[in-house]
């Protein structure tokens, strides 16, 4: 069974579960992802079904059946054309990179988040990643998720422009 961890529930009383990928969910993984932008870029299907396939570490969070997020994660020597993670590979030599982390606005701060990244953390730790390292928005600027990374102990390491947008690169010692 692939059910990793099971810690929330909601008040609607629907379960919550953290499940690895499944192709299934893509159009509604999809959906959740284009309808974050500008948080996160949007994408066609096709690359969001790459980045799946590439990725070390993924999660979706269910709630009952539904898909209402996820956290993608990739280590160094990923074959990803991204400026963002290019900046942590051209600097460190062991990292575990969040891609994106996507949660439906109908369930954000709900810990869904903290969870995702505790749970990544975790298994980085276990394969021997010493940081986390992610980036943030500063144009447009995304202060919700510059105090989350801050509360979850991240720092800056550096700025950067791409995709049109200027980024916070972000590390968290492991």
């Amino acid at each position: 069974m692939d059910k990793v961890r099971i810690r929330a529930t909601l008040s609607d009383s629907k379960k919550i579960s953290f499940l690895r990928y499944r192709s299934e969910w893509i159009d509604i993984l999809l959906r959740l992802n284009n309808t974050a932008k500008p948080a996160v870029n949007s994408l066609t299907k096709t690359a969001l079904e790459k980045l799946f396939v590439i990725s070390s570490w993924t999660r979706i969070v269910l709630a009952g059946q539904d898909p209402v997020g996820f956290l993608l994660g990739l280590v160094e020597n990923a074959d990803y054309n991204s400026a963002n993670y290019r900046f942590f590979g051209d600097r460190y030599p062991r990292f575990a990179y969040i891609d994106r982390v996507v949660i439906d606005p109908e369930y954000t701060r709900r810990g869904l988040g903290k969870n995702l990244y505790q749970t990544f953390a975790d298994w980085a730790r276990k394969s021997n990643k010493p940081i986390l390292a992610c980036e943030v928005n500063l144009k447009p600027r995304n202060d919700i998720s510059l105090r989350f990374h801050e509360s979850l102990g991240f720092r800056p390491v550096g700025t950067q422009k791409a995709d049109g947008k200027l980024v916070h690169m972000l590390i968290k010692a492991l």
